[in-house]
C-alpha cells in the first residue's frame, strides 16, 4: 500500500520541480527528455548512445534492426522519459545510481510540467482509464489550469537554478492511482513490480501537520500489514526504509546497531529523540514527518508492528538462538517521492513485503550491515580450532586467514543457511516474505508477457535486480534490459527533510502518540543533541579525558609519546597478498589497539604531512623486475628528491616505520628488492625502526606468510601498546618455525618424471631443454612451475652416517605438533646440504673448536656465523677428524646441527611449451640455463638421468596471462638467453590454435595479433629459434618480424634492435594500441624499459598500463 501525504512543502527551495530534462527532443538512450509525441517510430538522432551509433539501421541487417525496433516501440510507448544520465562518450548503465537521476524538491519549468502533465493523460487514454472524449477533456482543463496558476519563481534547468515560470495542478483520485502503480512498474530496481495493479492508495493530501502525518501513517501502516497477510507491495530499497534499526556509535569508536544508519540515528537524536534503556542493537527508531512550516513529529508504531521476529533455524535450532539474529516485519520506504504527470510527492510512505534475500544475505550478512556470517558459520560447524589442529593451518586467527577457496566454503554455507533461517522464521511467524527463486521467476514471466504485448523489455537495472545468489537465480542470466527511465517514476529527494531542519537550527521536534478512539497526545522534548560536536561531547562525558581522541576513540594510556597515535598503514602490491594482509593490520590496530588509523597504497603517502612521531606500517610486495609495484610507483619516483631533501640535517628520525615484505626466493636476483628498496630510503633519511619492525617473508614457503606477519603483529603491538620497554628484545622466528613453513610448502608439490634432457652442447653458460611427464598433471602455456631441488640419495645417506642415525625413517624429534618428518626426508627435502650452515654454535656442544684465521688476503678475521662451510663438505671434515666416527651422538646435537641448517629453496622457471587443446599430454618443457657448479643446472640436475623423478609445484598466477587471449592487438616481445621459454610457449599454444583452425578451413584466431620477436642469444643457443620458431611461425603468419641478436664484440644489445624499417614512429604507434612482452636479465629489462620511454617520450609503464608486462629471471 501506498500512502500519500503531499503538503506544498518547502524543505530550502520550494518543493515542486525535479530534474533536467528538455522538453524539444525526441528522447533517446542519451536522456533527453520527449514530450507528446506522435506513434510513428521516430528516427534516432546522431547523438544516440555508443550502443546505437555502431550500429547500421539498414533493414536488411537484421542483428541491428532488433534494438532500433524495440527503442522505437519505447519511445511509441513512452511519452515522458526521464535523464539516464547517458551522454555518447559515456554509459551509465552499470552504476548503483545514475548521478543525474531526477530527484523530488526542484521546481521545474512551466512549459516542462505541460509536457509531463499531457503525457500522463495520454496514458491514461492508452491504458483505457480515461475514454478519448475524458481524455482530451480533462487534458484541455489541465493546461488551462496550469497557465491559469502560473507564477514567477526560481526553477531548475540542467540541474542548475534559474529565474522562471512555474505550475502545479491536482491530480484526482483515479489519476493518483494510477500513476502510483506506474511509478511502481517503472521502478527499475524493484524486482516485484509485477503486482502493480494491486497497489492500493491511501489519499491524504488533506492532512497538513506534522503531527497529523504521522498519526495517519501509524493508522494506514496497520491496515497495510493485515495481521502479517501484508497487503499489495511497494519497492524495497533498504537503505530508505522509514523502520530501521539504530546505530549507536561507541566511545570506543565501534558501533551498536545496523552501521548503514549511523548518520540517520544522529540526526534522528538531533531533533530530540532519546534511545530506550538499556540500548540493544535491535531498538528501532521512531518514525518522522515534517509538514511545510511545522516542526519535526516523531512516533512509534503499535507493538505488535514494533514486535521483531527472531531468525531461527530447524536444523541448528540452538546455534541460531544463541546468535540472537532479528528482523522486522515488513519494510516501509519513506524518503522517497513520486514523479506523476509534473507534480512531485514528497511524503509518500510506501509499505511492502521482504524478498528473503535481502535481509539473509544483505542486511544481516553485509560485512558493512551487521556482519553476522563468520558467526552464522560457526553456528553450522565451522571450528577454527579444529583448523589450526593442522599443520598448514596452525596460525589462523579468523576465517579471513584461511585461503579463499576455505573462505568462500563457509561464507557460501553461511549465505544459504542464513537466508534460508530468515525465509523459514517469516512463514513461521504467518509474515509474508518472498522467496528469491518465486521472485525472479515472477519478474521473468512479467517481462516475457510484457514484451509479446508492447514489443520492448521493461525497464531494469540488474545491478538492483539480480538476487545476490547469482546463476542459480533465473534473472541472472537474462543480460542488461534497455536503459531507458519511464515517467512517472518513483524519485530520490533532493534534500533530506531531517538536515534541512537541523542546520537551520529550528526547534525542537514534537513526539506524537496515539491514545484512544484515536486522539494524538503530543510532548515536547527536552534537551537534543543537534550537532557533531555534541555526540563528540558525550563521548568525552563517557571515558576518561585523556583517553579520548578527537574521532570518539579510545587510547591506551600506555602508548608512549615517541609514537603519534596516529598510525598511517600503507601496500604496494602486484596481486592480494600485500593487500589482505595490509586489511587484515587495520582491523587489528582498530579493534585491538583502539588507535586511529588510516589505510592506502604508498601512492597515497605524503611524508611533508605526517606530523611529528607518525608511525608508518608498511606491507610491500615485489614486482617480477624486482621494482615497486604500480600502486607505489608515484612514491618510488620521489625517493631520489625525498633523500636529497631529508638526508642533510633535516631528516624524518621522528617518523617511526616498521616493514613487511611479501616475496618469493623462487626469483633469488630479485627477492623482495621492492622492501629493500623501501627500507634503504627509510635507513638514509635516518628514520627510527620499530623493534622487531623489519621482515622479508618468502611466499614460496607459504603463500599467505600467516605466521611471519603474526610474529611481526604481536611485536608491534607490543611497542605500539607501550608493553615492552626499549631494550626488550623482539620476538624472533623460533628455530623449528622455518621448518614448520617449508613442511607446509612441500604439501603443494608433487612428483613428476624426468623424461629427457638436451642440448646442442651441454657446456657452462648454455641453455638445455629438459622435459617432464607431469604424470596427469596439466600447466597454462607462459605459467611458471617450481622445482625443488631435493638432495641425492648418496648423500643424504652418507649425511645419515655422519649424524649417527642407523633408521633414517625414524622422525626428527622436533618439538613443534605435526612437524614429524622422518630424517631420511628431513636430509632429502627440508635442508640444503650443498648449503653453508646458518650458524655454528652447534659446534662447541659437540666438543668442537675450530679456531678462527685471518684472511689471507687482506687481513680481516671470517666473519661470524656459517658463512664459508658448506654442510656436507663440514660434516665430512669433522667426521675424518673423529676417524670416521659419527660427528653427534645424541638426538639433541643431531638436533641442533639439522637445525643450523639452511632450508632448501625451490626454483621457478617458466614452461617453455603448450599442449594442445585437445590433448591427454602432459608433458612439459623448460629451458634451463647451465651454470657452473650451479645448484640446480649442474649439481642437481646433472646426477640425474631420464625416469629420475623430480618434485614440482605449479604457480597459479604468471604476468603474461593476458597474452593468451589476446586476439586483435600487435605484440610486441623481447627476451634474452632463457627468458626466451615463455615465447616459445606463447608461440606454441597459437600454433595449435591456428593449426586446428586450418584444417577446419578457418582463419587463425591469431591473424591480427601478430608478434614482433626481438631475442638476444649466446652463438651456440641460436638454435633454440631455428627448433622451435623455425619457418612455420613465420608461415602460418604468427611471427610479423624476427630479430636474433647473437652475442658480439660490438656489444650490440637487443633494445638497440627495437626500431624497425619503420621508424620511431611506426613503433610509437604500434605501441599505442598493442602489447609488449619483456622478459630477461634485471639489467636487460630495465634497458629496453628505458629505450622504450625514451622512443614514446613518456614512461612506458605508466603510458601503456596492463599492457606492458616485464618478467625477470
Amino acid at each position: 500500500m501506498a500512502i500519500l501525504i503531499n503538503p506544498p512543502a518547502d524543505y530550502s527551495p520550494p518543493i515542486k520541480g525535479v530534474t533536467n530534462e528538455k522538453t524539444s527532443e525526441l528522447p533517446t538512450s542519451n536522456g533527453i527528455l520527449n514530450s507528446v509525441h506522435s506513434g510513428a517510430a521516430p528516427n534516432l538522432p546522431s547523438t544516440a548512445c555508443p550502443f546505437l551509433s555502431g550500429i547500421s539501421h539498414s533493414p536488411e541487417d537484421p542483428i541491428a534492426a532488433k534494438p532500433i525496433e524495440e527503442f522505437a516501440n519505447i519511445l511509441q510507448n513512452n511519452k515522458v522519459l526521464a535523464s539516464t544520465g547517458c551522454t555518447p562518450q559515456f554509459c551509465q548503465a552499470g552504476r548503483a545510481t545514475h548521478i543525474d537521476e531526477p530527484r523530488n524538491g526542484e521546481n521545474r519549468p512551466l512549459e516542462t510540467i505541460k509536457a509531463e502533465a499531457s503525457g500522463f493523460l495520454w496514458e491514461m487514454w492508452k491504458d483505457g482509464v480515461y475514454t478519448e472524449d475524458q481524455y482530451n477533456h480533462r487534458l484541455e482543463e489541465v493546461l488551462q489550469k496550469l497557465d491559469a496558476d502560473a507564477v514567477q519563481g526560481t526553477v531548475w534547468i540542467n540541474g542548475k537554478k534559474t529565474p522562471g515560470i512555474t505550475a502545479t495542478w491536482t491530480q484526482n483520485s483515479e489519476e493518483l492511482l494510477h500513476g502510483l502503480r506506474l511509478a511502481w512498474k517503472n521502478s527499475r530496481k524493484c524486482i516485484m513490480r509485477s503486482h502493480y495493479l494491486e497497489l492500493r492508495l491511501c489519499d491524504l493530501r488533506h492532512v497538513k501537520t506534522s503531527a497529523g502525518m504521522i498519526a495517519a501513517v501509524i493508522e494506514h501502516t496497520e491496515k497495510a500489514y493485515n495481521d502479517g497477510k501484508i497487503q499489495p507491495t511497494g519497492a524495497t530499497e533498504p537503505h530508505y526504509e522509514k523502520r530501521n534499526f539504530v546505530a549507536y556509535l561507541q566511545p570506543d569508536g565501534t558501533i551498536l546497531g545496523d552501521p548503514s544508519n549511523v548518520e540517520l540515528t544522529t540526526d534522528i537524536m538531533a531533533l530530540g529523540w532519546k534511545p530506550p534503556q538499556p540500548k540493544t542493537q535491535w531498538d528501532i527508531l521512531p518514525l518522522v514527518a515534517m509538514a511545510e512550516n511545522d516542526a519535526p513529529a516523531l512516533g512509534e508504531l503499535p507493538e505488535k508492528l514494533r514486535e521483531l521476529i527472531d531468525i531461527r533455524h530447524p536444523q541448528y535450532e540452538t546455534a541460531f538462538e544463541s546468535l540472537g539474529l532479528k528482523w522486522y516485519r515488513f519494510p516501509a520506504l519513506s524518503r522517497l517521492g513520486f514523479d506523476i504527470g509534473g507534480v512531485q510527492y514528497t511524503a509518500a510512505p510506501f509499505v511492502g513485503w521482504y524478498m528473503d534475500a535481502e535481509i539473509g544475505v544483505r542486511n544481516l550478512a553485509d560485512g558493512s550491515r551487521y556482519d553476522a556470517l563468520f558467526r552464522v558459520a560457526q553456528a553450522i560447524g565451522l571450528d577454527m580450532e579444529s583448523y589450526r589442529q593442522r599443520e598448514e593451518y596452525k596460525e589462523v586467527e579468523s576465517l579471513e586467514d584461511l585461503p579463499d577457496h576455505e573462505q568462500l566454503l563457509w561464507m557460501s554455507r553461511a549465505q544459504n543457511e542464513l537466508n534460508y533461517a530468515v525465509r523459514y522464521s517469516f512463514i513461521v511467524a504467518g509474515v509474508s516474505c518472498s522467496g528469491t527463486l518465486a521472485a525472479s521467476n515472477d519478474y521473468c514471466r512479467f517481462d516475457e508477457e510484457h514484451v509479446r504485448v508492447h514489443g520492448y523489455r521493461l525497464n531494469a537495472d540488474p545491478y538492483w535486480l539480480a538476487p545476490p545468489q547469482g546463476s542459480i537465480v533465473p534473472i541472472w542470466h537474462r543480460g542488461g534490459a534497455p536503459n531507458y527511465q519511464p515517467k512517472p517514476m518513483i524519485t530520490r529527494h533532493r534534500f533530506d527533510p531531517v538536515k534541512t531542519w537541523v542546520r537551520g537550527g529550528r526547534k525542537r521536534g514534537t513526539w506524537v502518540s496515539i491514545g484512544e478512539g484515536g486522539a494524538i497526545v503530543s510532548a515536547a522534548f527536552g534537551k537534543s543533541y543537534r550537532a557533531c560536536s555534541d555526540v563528540f561531547q558525550v563521548c568525552k562525558e563517557l571515558a576518561a579525558p585523556s583517553m579520548v581522541s578527537r574521532t570518539g576513540m579510545t587510547v591506551p594510556k600506555a602508548l608512549s609519546m615517541s609514537v603519534n597515535p596516529n598510525i598511517y598503514i600503507h601496500y604496494c602490491s602486484t596481486g592480494t597478498t600485500a593487500v589482505t594482509l595490509a586489511e587484515k593490520l587495520h582491523q587489528r590496530v582498530q579493534k585491538q589497539l583502539k588507535i586511529p588509523c588510516t589505510i592506502g597504497n604508498l601512492n597515497t603517502l605524503q611524508i611533508p604531512s605526517l606530523p611529528r612521531n607518525s608511525t608508518l606500517l608498511l606491507l610491500v610486495s615485489t614486482t617480477g623486475t624486482g621494482d615497486i609495484p604500480a600502486n607505489g610507483k608515484s612514491f618510488s619516483a620521489q625517493l631520489d628528491t625525498l633523500r636529497e631533501k631529508y638526508s642533510k640535517g633535516n631528516n624524518l628520525s621522528h617518523i617511526n616505520v616498521a616493514i613487511f615484505g611479501v616475496g618469493d626466493v623462487g626469483y633469488a636476483a630479485t627477492f623482495n628488492g621492492a622492501a629493500k628498496i623501501i627500507e634503504s630510503f627509510w635507513k638514509d633519511v635516518g628514520a627510527k625502526f620499530v623493534k622487531g619492525g623489519v621482515v622479508m617473508t618468502d611466499v614460496s614457503v607459504e603463500a599467505m606468510p600467516l605466521s611471519a606477519f603474526n610474529r611481526w603483529w604481536r611485536n608491534l603491538k607490543a611497542t605500539l601498546s607501550g608493553d615492552v620497554s626499549a631494550d626488550t628484545a623482539p620476538e624472533m622466528e623460533s628455530p623449528e618455525d622455518a621448518f614448520a613453513a617449508q613442511s607446509r610448502m612441500l604439501q603443494t608439490f608433487r612428483k613428476s618424471m624426468l623424461l629427457s634432457k638436451y642440448s646442442s652442447h651441454m657446456e657452462n653458460d648454455r641453455i638445455a631443454t629438459i622435459t617432464l611427464d607431469l604424470l596427469g598433471a596439466t600447466y597454462r602455456p607462459m605459467s611458471h612451475l617450481r622445482i625443488l631441488p631435493t638432495n641425492h640419495p648418496s648423500k643424504v645417506n652418507r649425511t645419515l652416517h655422519m649424524l649417527g642415525i642407523a633408521d633414517g625413517q625414524q622422525p626428527v624429534p622436533f618439538a613443534t605438533k605435526g612437524l614429524q618428518p622422518s630424517w631420511s626426508e628431513f636430509l632429502r627435502e627440508f635442508v640444503d646440504l650443498e648449503g653453508e650452515f646458518k650458524e655454528l654454535t652447534w659446534l662447541e656442544r659437540g666438543g668442537f673448536h675450530i679456531k678462527r684465521r685471518a684472511d689471507a688476503t687482506n687481513g680481516q678475521p671470517e666473519r661470524e656465523g656459517g658463512g664459508g662451510y658448506p654442510v656436507f663438505d663440514m660434516l665430512e671434515r669433522l667426521t675424518e677428524l673423529k676417524g670416521g666416527e659419527a660427528v653427534a651422538t645424541s638426538d639433541a646435537l643431531r638436533l641442533d646441527i639439522c637445525l643450523a641448517m639452511p632450508l632448501l629453496r625451490p626454483r621457478s622457471f617458466s614452461v617453455a611449451s603448450a599442449a594442445p587443446s585437445s590433448s591427454s599430454i602432459s608433458t612439459v618443457d623448460l629451458l634451463i640455463k647451465i651454470h657452473p657448479h650451479g645448484r640446480f643446472s649442474s649439481t642437481f640436475l646433472s646426477k640425474h638421468t631420464p625416469a629420475s623423478a623430480l618434485l614440482i609445484s605449479p604457480i597459479p598466477s604468471f604476468p603474461g596471462q593476458p597474452l593468451l587471449s589476446l586476439h586483435n592487438k600487435p605484440i610486441l616481445a623481447v627476451a634474452t638467453g632463457s627468458g626466451v621459454a615463455p615465447l616459445q610457449s606463447l608461440l606454441q599454444y597459437r600454433l595449435h590454435a591456428t593449426r586446428a583452425a586450418n584444417i577446419a578451413g578457418e582463419r587463425s584466431p591469431f591473424a591480427d595479433s601478430q608478434i614482433t620477436l626481438i631475442v638476444g642469444l649466446k652463438k651456440g643457443d641460436c638454435w633454440i629459434v631455428r627448433d622451435v620458431i623455425g619457418g612455420e611461425a613465420m608461415a602460418l603468419g604468427l611471427v610479423e618480424a624476427l630479430v636474433v641478436v647473437p652475442s658480439n664484440g660490438g656489444k650490440l644489445r637487443v633494445q638497440d634492435c627495437l626500431i624497425g624499417a619503420g621508424g620511431e614512429e611506426s613503433l610509437r604507434e604500434r605501441m599505442r594500441e598493442g602489447w609488449a612482452y619483456v622478459c630477461g636479465s634485471k639489467a636487460m629489462v630495465r634497458g629496453v624499459c628505458e629505450r622504450l620511454s625514451a622512443i614514446m617520450n613518456e614512461d612506458v609503464v605508466e603510458a601503456m598500463g596492463k599492457r606492458y608486462i616485464q618478467e625477470v629471471f
